[in-house]
């Protein structure tokens, strides 16, 4: 398993999808972004799950160092690992615009 995929599996909650950004669909804001891939969910419900960090950003360059951190740490259970994973969403401004390689991850429900 690759780190890249141990980190997002260690930032995924359960009952939580994540979506990686493309090069083709980055530079757009993020409720854009999650509306093209769950279209039965309304404006203000997507909103508000942003404002509430249910839909969060693991952002590209913090899972490079979270990877750095870890390759360079000896710890063997890997749980500096995911704490890094988990303490890296941070909540993002109205009007992000997503980078490609970022993680978006949204509710399993919608």
């Amino acid at each position: 398993v690759r780190k890249k995929d141990q980190f997002l599996e260690a930032a995924r909650r359960e009952g939580e999808t994540a979506l990686v950004v493309s090069d083709i669909t980055a530079g757009i804001r993020l409720d854009r972004f999650v509306r093209k891939h769950v279209k039965n969910v309304p404006q203000s419900l997507l909103e508000r799950a942003i404002r509430e960090k249910h839909v969060r950003v693991v952002r590209a360059s913090t899972q490079k160092e979270a990877e750095k951190e870890h390759s360079d740490s000896a710890n063997e259970t890997g749980e500096n690992f995911v704490e890094a994973a988990r303490t890296s969403e941070k909540r993002v401004k109205s009007g992000y615009k997503v980078q490609p390689l970022d993680t978006v991850i949204i509710p399993e429900e919608w």
